[in-house]
């Protein structure tokens, strides 16, 4: 990717990858409800 300004500034690819998954947590939606604990109960 010639074209990412972190690449062309000499910014390590890295330091974009490890701050890229806890800047992003993965949404309510996407992870399992219990079926102890249903969605619309616990509303």
């Amino acid at each position: 990717m010639p074209d990412d300004p972190r690449i062309l500034t000499g910014e390590p690819i890295v330091e974009v990858i490890d701050e890229s998954p806890p800047a992003h947590p993965p949404p309510v939606a996407a992870r399992p409800r219990p079926a102890s604990s249903p969605d619309g109960r616990r509303s």
